[in-house]
């Protein structure tokens, strides 16, 4: 993952917002709605049994001044900013909330006329009675405050740390990358250079000693000539491919065609890849990372690999296609396959361990009417980071 995206994700937000409105609104309000309709019947059973001069207040009008009292929590806990405090903040906001909702319970029971003017002594009565409960539902609306921000703050720490691993592994990826690409054109330049002057070098000795020298030391020059230029043009530019595979700076399908061209002719090779890879894989616009096209190249060519040299196949059929964020290569191929799902300790063991530690996944399993099919998943970085984007506009 990039840099750029490492930034846009770790300023995920994660503070006080319309989610936290409403949870302090539904945390109190539903608390103050159950104890209003409690209230109420309580009160309305109680002057039923012992009579009183309550005893006839319709108790709608009970009910709709509970339901001020409710409002008033909610309403003044939001006002205040209890959302948007700290805990020692917050404190002074329950207390001040509960006293205006106690007060507004008041006015509506007054107003209503669910109390009469006087005697004031009742008015207490009915201030402390609304007290209680409104500080009980200011004190869960903080405790689920807390509960919000603790599980927002696990999971921002959650994200960081992908994120950070996510960087690390980046990093290392683009360093191996760097080394791979310099280890090879080392091969394919320094090395593959001077082993050109030692065959010059050694024709030059060869001219010079024809008809002069001994035929037994003619033929260990000759022999030594050949195994040098076997050694320039074989092993060295097949070791350079391993580290570095050609066209792979052009594109991954360039990179595996290039491969698929190398497969002796005897051998059917078929590739198939999805437009919506090709789309991604442009030369001018590559989503792909270096590390991307090395590591599902490498896979691909691992695969073709033990199809010749240990499967004996006679056909192989290669398809790159993109699954959502993913990019998917499968090889199959039609030889003598192999027992275990994935052999330990082989190529492609490796392989699998390193696409793991990438969030991919490799199998390789015995294909239905024989060879083998190995399918590898990659999560390619600029695809996860533009749906993330999506996900965060929306």
């Amino acid at each position: 993952m990039g840099k750029g995206a490492a930034g846009r994700w770790s300023g995920v937000r994660v503070g006080p917002g319309l989610g936290e409105v409403a949870l302090v609104v539904a945390a109190s309000g539903s608390l103050m709605l159950v104890s209003a309709l409690v209230a109420v019947t309580q009160t309305v059973w109680v002057l039923d049994v012992v009579g009183g001069s309550d005893a006839g207040v319709v108790p709608g009008r009970r009910m709709v001044a509970n339901l001020v009292w409710a409002a008033g929590v909610a309403g003044a806990l939001v006002a205040l900013g209890l959302h948007r405090h700290r805990v020692a903040r917050q404190v002074t906001d329950v207390l001040l909330a509960g006293m205006v909702a106690a007060l507004l319970r008041l006015a509506a029971h007054v107003a209503l006329g669910v109390h009469p003017l006087a005697p004031h002594d009742s008015w207490l009565l009915q201030l402390g009675a609304g007290l209680p409960m409104a500080w009980l539902a200011g004190g869960l609306a903080v405790a689920s405050l807390w509960v919000l921000r603790r599980v927002r703050g696990d999971a921002a720490e959650t994200v960081r740390s992908a994120l950070e691993r996510a960087e690390a592994m980046r990093a290392l990826e683009d360093e191996e990358v760097r080394v791979r690409r310099e280890v090879a054109e080392g091969l394919h330049g320094t090395a593959q250079q001077r082993l050109v002057l030692v065959v010059a070098g050694l024709d030059r000795l060869l001219a010079d000693a024809d008809g002069t020298a001994e035929l037994a030391t003619l033929a260990v020059l000759r022999d030594l000539r050949e195994k040098v230029e076997t050694v320039r043009g074989g092993d060295i530019r097949k070791a350079s491919r391993l580290l570095y595979p050609y066209q792979i700076e052009v594109g991954l399908v360039p990179a595996v065609r290039s491969m698929l061209d190398e497969v002796p002719a005897a051998v059917r090779t078929q590739l198939t890849v999805d437009p919506g890879v090709r789309a991604l894989d442009g030369p001018g616009d590559c989503q792909f990372t270096r590390g991307e096209r090395l590591l599902v190249a490498r896979v691909v060519e691992e695969a073709l690999g033990n199809a010749l040299r240990h499967g004996r196949a006679s056909a192989v059929e290669v398809t790159i296609e993109r699954d959502g964020c993913e990019v998917v290569a499968t090889v199959r191929d039609d030889g003598c396959g192999f027992d275990e799902p994935t052999p330990s300790g082989s190529g492609l063991a490796r392989l699998s361990e390193r696409l793991r530690l990438v969030g991919g996944e490799l199998t390789a399993r015995p294909a239905a009417g024989g060879g083998v099919v190995v399918r590898a998943r990659l999560l390619i970085t600029a695809l996860q980071a533009g749906a993330g984007e999506g996900r965060l506009r929306a």
